[in-house]
């Protein structure tokens, strides 16, 4: 998603907590913008109406839903980030071992 121009704060931001809850629900992209803007129209008043508001957010590219990645692969990656926290560790505290060793003799 991007703007075509700048658009007001606050129509932005509740533009965009609709267009998630709707991608949430697994509707494609440019669906979840539509309905979103819908949304936001059926809600807004006075100038807020005004398509300088809420017509500037546009969709580009690829519009297919976001499916969320699966609960085993966040699991892998966690252990990932361990394993490497865990030789960081050790890597520091053997450096460390060493350059007292070296004024020790």
């Amino acid at each position: 998603m991007t703007s075509l121009w700048e658009i007001d704060e606050k129509a932005g931001s509740i533009i965009l907590e609709s267009f998630y809850n709707h991608l949430r629900n697994g509707e494609d992209k440019d669906e979840a913008l539509r309905q979103a803007k819908l949304d936001y129209l059926a809600s807004a008043r006075g100038r807020n109406l005004s398509p300088l508001y809420w017509s500037g957010l546009v969709i580009m590219g690829d519009t297919s839903p976001v499916v969320p990645a699966p609960v085993h692969s966040h699991i892998f990656l966690m252990w990932v980030g361990v394993i490497m926290l865990a030789l960081a560790v050790c890597v520091v505290f053997r450096s460390r071992k060493r350059k007292r060793s070296v004024y020790v003799e």
